[in-house]
C-alpha cells in the first residue's frame, strides 16, 4: 500500500531481548538498540545474546505498514538474523534483516483494522555453522489499530470565508491508508482536498450548519471523527433588516397575571437565505427570567418571568460572530401574590381655581351637558423595580352606555346613570364608581348676601350656584358675570361659588351660567365712611367763653354723613350740639380752667374719629409768660414785677375777671401820693394793648392818671385816723390777699413782706398829715412836707 506523504505519524516501539544458545568467545557482548529493554532468558553466562526492539515505521517511510526490529550483537560470529511474525492461523510473515541499518523489518500488508497479536521469532545465523548452533528467541507483540480521529478547526465561519481542518489519528502517529473526508451539507460548507489527506480546506457558502467527517477502515471497523461548523451570514447584525437581529428589542413582563403578561416569545432573525443559521440563547439574569424551548423553532425562545428585575436575552451565532439582545423588564405588582386589589384608580386633580370637582361623596361625577364631561383616570400601582414610567393597566366600563372608557383611561359621560370603571394589570384590579347626571332645565339658582357696602362691612359676600336635582357637594363648572364691574366684581369668574366684592356705590346684576342653565341676582352696594377730618388741631377758650369747630366726612357720597360729638371732661369744656352734619359747626364752651378732649366720631363708621385737645384758660389777665395771674403771687407784667394783691378787680372799678396789681418796686419819693402817680404810670414800659387793659380806680378816677396809691382801709381793712375822703370810705374794700391772711393794723407782718419798706398811702389831700406803711409794716402817719416812696396799684382787666 502506498504511503501518504503528509499523513500524521503514530509511533510505537517494542523492545525485545534474545539470548541465543550459542557459545561465544570469551569477552563477546550483545548490542542493544530500540525501545524498552527486555530481560534476558535463562541461557548460560557465556551464551551469545541478541537484543531487539519493535517499532512502527517512521512517517517518512514508503511502502506498507511495517514492524521494525532493531538488532545488534557483540558476537562477531553472528552474521545475520531470521525474523518472522505470525498471528492466529494466518501464515507467518517473513521479515528481512538489514545489517547496514542494524534492524529487521516485517511488512503488514494490509495493516490490521483492529488490534492484532503477533508472535515474533528471531533466529541467529552464524557465519561458522559448524562452530555455532542457531539460537532462537520469540516475543509476543500486539499491533494497536487506530481507535479515534480528532478533528481540529474553526467551529464557525462567516459566509465567504475558508479555513483548514486537520485530522489527528490515535493511537498511531502514522498510517499508510488515506483518510476520507465529507461535508453533511455541501450547500452550506464545501470541502477542498489538501496536499495530504490529513487536512482539508473548508469553504463557507451561506448561513447554516454542516458536519465535517474524517474516516478510515471499512465496514464495521470504520473509525470516524467529526466536528460541526456553523456558517453565519456575512455583514453586521443587531438591527432589523441587517444580516441578523433579535426581535423584539425590549419587552415588559409581570410576575403575575395572564399568560401574555408573564411570558412572550423572542426570535432571532436572519437575512433571506440565511434563516437556517443556528443560534445559542442565554440570559445574564437566570433568576429574573427562564428560557424555554419553542417546539420546532430552534431560533426562538419562550421567555417566562420569574422575579422582578431586568435581564438581557442574547442570541449569538457560533463563535459569537453575530449577536443581538432583547432587554426584558419584569415588574412585580403589589405584593407579587397575583391576588388582591393593588391598583388605586385616581381621578384627575380638581382645577387649581376650584371651578369644578370630580369626586362627590366618594364617586366620580360627570355631566352629559356640563363640565366635567370627561376625566382622565390613572392607576396608581406599587411596582418593583421602580419603572421610568408606570405600566398602564387595561380599562373597562361596567356599563359603556352610561360612561365609556378607552385604553388610556379617558372616561366620558354618555347618559345619566351609574357604573363602575375597572383597571386590570398583572392579575391586579382597581375600580372607581361613576355617576353621570344630566342638569335639568331651570335647576340653577344663586344664594348669598344681596347687600354690600363699599369700603365697609360687609364689603364682600360668597355667592353659590345651586343646581336642584344634584347631590349635595356637586359642583359642575359655573361661570359668573357682573353687569357693572365698577360697582361689583366677581372672583373667581368660574366655579361652584364666587366672591362678590363691592367696588363702588350702586346696583349690579350677577349672572351664573352652567350646564346650559343661567340664573341672576341683583346686588346693592352702599358707600361706607372712609375718613373724617376736623377744622382745628387744637382749641383754646377762656372760662365762660366759646369757640366753634367743625368736622367733615369722606367720601362725599358716603351713605351716613352724621358726626357725633363728645367731651372727655364736661366740667372743663362742653360741646354742642351732640351730633351734626358733615361740615357743620359746633360750639365749644369753656367751663373751668383745665383741659378736655373733644371727639368727633363718624356715625357711619364708629372706627373713624378725630380728637381736638381743648385748653380752658382763666378769664383773669395773664403775665408776660402767658400764665394766669393768681392772687398772692409775684408776677412779671409789662416788664415789671408786681404783687397780685386782689383777684376781683371789679371791686375797685375793673371789669369782670380783672385783678389789682401792687408794684413790687417803689416809685420816686414824693411828698404826696398824687404828686408822682401820673409820672409813675407814664414811666411804665407798656404797649398800647397793655394800657388798654387798665381801668381807673372807681373813686380815685383818672385825675392823677391810671395809677393810684392804696388807702389804709385797702391795706389794713381800717382807716383809723388816716381817713381818706369821707365820701370814699363806704365803697372801699381791703385787698383780698391781706384780708384772707388776717392783716389788721395789729397783724401786719404780711404787709412788711409785701412792702419791704416805707411807703406813702392814699389819704385825704386836705389833711396836714398822711398815712404811710412803716418799714415794720405797721400803719404810720407822716407830715406832708416829708417826701416818701410810694407803691402804686393798677387795675388790670383780662
Amino acid at each position: 500500500m502506498k504511503e501518504l506523504v503528509s499523513r500524521r505519524a503514530v509511533c510505537l516501539s517494542l523492545a525485545l531481548s534474545l539470548t541465543l544458545g550459542l557459545c561465544l568467545p570469551a569477552g563477546a557482548t550483545l548490542g542493544e538498540s530500540g525501545g524498552e529493554r527486555v530481560p534476558q532468558g535463562a541461557a548460560p553466562r557465556n551464551t551469545p545474546a541478541a537484543a531487539l526492539a519493535l517499532a512502527r515505521g517512521a512517517a517518512a517511510s514508503a511502502g506498507p505498514e511495517k514492524i521494525f526490529i532493531p538488532l545488534s550483537s557483540g558476537d562477531s560470529q553472528i552474521a545475520s538474523f531470521l525474523v518472522t511474525a505470525k498471528t492466529g492461523d494466518e501464515p507467518p510473515i517473513a521479515g528481512s534483516y538489514d545489517p547496514a541499518k542494524g534492524r529487521a523489518e516485517i511488512p503488514l500488508v494490509p495493516p490490521p483494522q483492529r488490534d492484532t497479536d503477533y508472535e515474533i521469532t528471531v533466529t541467529s545465523v552464524s557465519d561458522q555453522p559448524g562452530l555455532r548452533a542457531p539460537a532462537t528467541k520469540t516475543v509476543r507483540h500486539t499491533y494497536p489499530a487506530v481507535k479515534s480521529i480528532a478533528l481540529s478547526g474553526p467551529a464557525a465561519l462567516r459566509a465567504g470565508e475558508g479555513a483548514t481542518v486537520g485530522a489527528a489519528l490515535s493511537p498511531h502517529q502514522d498510517y499508510v491508508s488515506p483518510v476520507r473526508w465529507a461535508s453533511s451539507n455541501e450547500a452550506v460548507l464545501s470541502i477542498i482536498p489538501g496536499a495530504n489527506d490529513r487536512s482539508v480546506t473548508i469553504s463557507a457558502l451561506k448561513g447554516g450548519t454542516a458536519t465535517v467527517t474524517a474516516s478510515i477502515y471499512e465496514g464495521a471497523d470504520t473509525v470516524t471523527g467529526s466536528m460541526s461548523v456553523t456558517v453565519v451570514p456575512a455583514g453586521g447584525g443587531g438591527s432589523e433588516g441587517s444580516a441578523f437581529w433579535v426581535t423584539p428589542e425590549s419587552y415588559t413582563l409581570f410576575t403575575s397575571g395572564t399568560a401574555d403578561e408573564t411570558a412572550f416569545t423572542v426570535a432571532a432573525l436572519f437575512s433571506p437565505g440565511d434563516e437556517a443559521t443556528p443560534v445559542s440563547w442565554s440570559t445574564d439574569k437566570t433568576g429574573i427570567v427562564e428560557l424555554q424551548e419553542v417546539p420546532g423553532q430552534p431560533n426562538q425562545k419562550r421567555v417566562v418571568a420569574k422575579a422582578p428585575g431586568r435581564a438581557a436575552i442574547t442570541a449569538a451565532t457560533a463563535g459569537g460572530l453575530l449577536s443581538d439582545s432583547c432587554v426584558v423588564t419584569v415588574y412585580q405588582i403589589g405584593d407579587g401574590s397575583g391576588s388582591g386589589e393593588d391598583i388605586t384608580v385616581k381621578p384627575p386633580d380638581d382645577p387649581a381655581d376650584g371651578s369644578y370637582q370630580y369626586i362627590v361623596n366618594g364617586r366620580l361625577v360627570l355631566y352629559t351637558n356640563g363640565t366635567p364631561n370627561s376625566a382622565n383616570l390613572s392607576g396608581s400601582i406599587s411596582v418593583t423595580p421602580s419603572p421610568p414610567s408606570p405600566p398602564q393597566p387595561a380599562w373597562a366600563s361596567g356599563n359603556p352606555g352610561v360612561a365609556a372608557v378607552d385604553q388610556n383611561g379617558n372616561v366620558r359621560a354618555v347618559a345619566a346613570g351609574e357604573t363602575t370603571v375597572t383597571a386590570t394589570l398583572a392579575g391586579k384590579t382597581g375600580s372607581i364608581p361613576v355617576t353621570v347626571y344630566t342638569i335639568a332645565n331651570g335647576s340653577l339658582s344663586i344664594t348669598g348676601a344681596k347687600n354690600l357696602v363699599h369700603d365697609g362691612s360687609p364689603a364682600s359676600a360668597a355667592l353659590s350656584a345651586v343646581y336642584s336635582g344634584l347631590p349635595s357637594g356637586a359642583r359642575p363648572l359655573t361661570s359668573w358675570q357682573s353687569s357693572n364691574n365698577g360697582v361689583l366684581s366677581l372672583s373667581p369668574a368660574a366655579g361652584g361659588s364666587t366672591t362678590a366684592a363691592a367696588q363702588g356705590k350702586g346696583t349690579a346684576t350677577v349672572t351664573a351660567s352652567g350646564g346650559g342653565q343661567s340664573a341672576t341676582a341683583n346686588i346693592s352696594v352702599g358707600q361706607a365712611v372712609t375718613g373724617i377730618t376736623v377744622s382745628a388741631a387744637t382749641a383754646t377758650v377762656k372760662a365762660g367763653e366759646t369757640t366753634t369747630v367743625s368736622a367733615s366726612i369722606q367720601p362725599a357720597n358716603a351713605d351716613n354723613r352724621t358726626i357725633n360729638w363728645t367731651s372727655s371732661n364736661p366740667a372743663v369744656a362742653t360741646v354742642s350740639p351732640g351730633s351734626s352734619g358733615s361740615g357743620a359747626a359746633v360750639t365749644i364752651t369753656g367751663v373751668a380752667v383745665g383741659t378736655a378732649t373733644i371727639t368727633a366720631t363718624a356715625a357711619g363708621n364708629a372706627g373713624l374719629s378725630k380728637t381736638i385737645p381743648v385748653k380752658v384758660q382763666s378769664n383773669a389777665p395773664v403775665d408776660d409768660s402767658g400764665n394766669s395771674m393768681e392772687e398772692g403771687k409775684t408776677i412779671t407784667w409789662g416788664g415789671k414785677s408786681w404783687w397780685v394783691i386782689h383777684d376781683h378787680g371789679e371791686d375797685f372799678g375793673g371789669n369782670t375777671g380783672s385783678v389789682v396789681l401792687l408794684a413790687n418796686f417803689s416809685g420816686a419819693a414824693v411828698t404826696g401820693w398824687y404828686n408822682g402817680a401820673r409820672s409813675f404810670y407814664d414811666s411804665l414800659p407798656l404797649t398800647a394793648e397793655q394800657k388798654a387793659k387798665i381801668s381807673p380806680h372807681k373813686t380815685v378816677g383818672t385825675g392823677y392818671g391810671m395809677a393810684w396809691a392804696p388807702s389804709a382801709k385797702e391795706v389794713y381793712g381800717s382807716n383809723g385816723d388816716y381817713a381818706v375822703d369821707e365820701k370814699e370810705l363806704p365803697t372801699l374794700t381791703q385787698f383780698s390777699y391781706f384780708a384772707k391772711n388776717g392783716v389788721t393794723v395789729n397783724n401786719c407782718s404780711l404787709v412788711r413782706e409785701v412792702y419791704g419798706g416805707d411807703s406813702l398811702l392814699r389819704n385825704d389831700a386836705g389833711r396836714g398829715y398822711y398815712a404811710m406803711v412803716n418799714a415794720s409794716g405797721s400803719l404810720g402817719r407822716g407830715v406832708t412836707t416829708i417826701s416818701r416812696p410810694i407803691r402804686y396799684c393798677l387795675i388790670l382787666n383780662p
